[in-house]
């Protein structure tokens, strides 16, 4: 097996990788830097094992405006939704 692409330290679509914060059952969420800005951010990758299945990109996208419409101290704030090297990452504050 290759290395894993959002391994700690990584560098990815203009994101350089830290730890990971969580996973479930569709993504893991990872701690990274936004190079270009120079902020942190959150990345929500969805899992590999569902990134090939259209109803779930679908649903992932769904999740990205969804959130992104909303204004609220109590949600969090997403700023991009990023495919980059095969990867699908929700780029959130």
């Amino acid at each position: 097996p290759g290395m894993d692409l959002l391994a700690e330290g990584r560098t990815i679509g203009g994101f350089r990788i830290g730890r990971m914060l969580g996973h479930g059952a569709m993504g893991e969420v990872y701690r990274a830097e936004q190079l270009a800005l120079g902020r942190s951010v959150a990345l929500k990758r969805i899992l590999p094992q569902h990134a090939g299945n259209p109803g779930a990109v679908e649903r992932h996208g769904r999740e990205a405006r969804a959130l992104a419409s909303v204004r609220s101290p109590y949600v969090v704030q997403v700023h991009d939704l990023v495919q980059a090297e095969g990867e699908i990452l929700l780029v959130m504050e």
